[in-house]
Formats: C-alpha cells, structure tokens, sequence
C-alpha cells in the first residue's frame, strides 16, 4: 500500500533523482522544476557542529549540541523539570560524594552507608 501511495503520482507533485546529482520536481499543475544537489556541501566540523556551504559559497553553521542545550534552558518548564528531577530525592535513594574518597549511600528506607572508595 505504502509503495502504491509513492509511486502513484496522479493528482499530486513529482520528485524524481535524475540519478547525476540532479533532482526534477514536476508539480501537480504542471510547472517543471530542476535542480543540481552537487551545489552544496555538508561538513561535519567534529565538534557537534556542521557548515553548509550553498552553491554561491554562502556558509551556515549549525550547533546542534549548543542547540539543544539553549532549547532546554530557554523553555523554562523543561528546564524546571529537569532540575526538579534531579534535586528531588523524596522516595529515592540518595548518593553523596563526601570529596574525600569516601561515599554515603541513603536509601529509599533511610538507611545510611558510608564506604571508602580509596580502599
């Protein structure tokens, strides 16, 4: 059904890879449009980031980590939640770095454990 749905092109637009890097759009009512994806280069930089170069040599970089990251701080119900969760230790257990090697464990019933992890 789903490939039906693809290939039929009666009524509605068509997309088609002219198999060189070009691709011809023809619309439902007729107008013919091609155009070269060769013209355009995606760089990953390695670092979360990525550079689109357009076929005039136009650049944009796109963060997508730094994206996210202001997303999620922007959106202050996100972010709320978040630091809800974590902070949040009613019925959870409870881990503590003392910053000396040693650490206390509370757990869901309030038992305390303290270990050395030095030794």
């Amino acid at each position: 059904e789903i490939i039906n749905l693809i290939t039929n092109t009666t009524g509605s637009d068509k997309f088609v890879d002219n198999g060189d890097g070009t691709f011809t759009h023809t619309t439902v009512n007729g107008d013919v449009i091609t155009f070269d994806a060769n013209t355009t280069t995606l760089l990953d930089n390695g670092n979360g980031t990525y550079t689109l170069t357009n076929a005039n040599g136009d650049t944009i970089t796109i963060d997508v980590v730094g994206d996210v990251v202001t997303n999620i701080q922007n959106q202050g119900d996100i972010y709320n939640e978040i630091i809800n969760l974590i902070t949040n230790t009613t019925g959870s257990d409870l881990f503590v770095d003392n910053g000396d090697g040693t650490f206390t464990h509370t757990t869901v019933n309030g038992d305390v454990i303290t270990f050395d992890a030095n030794t």
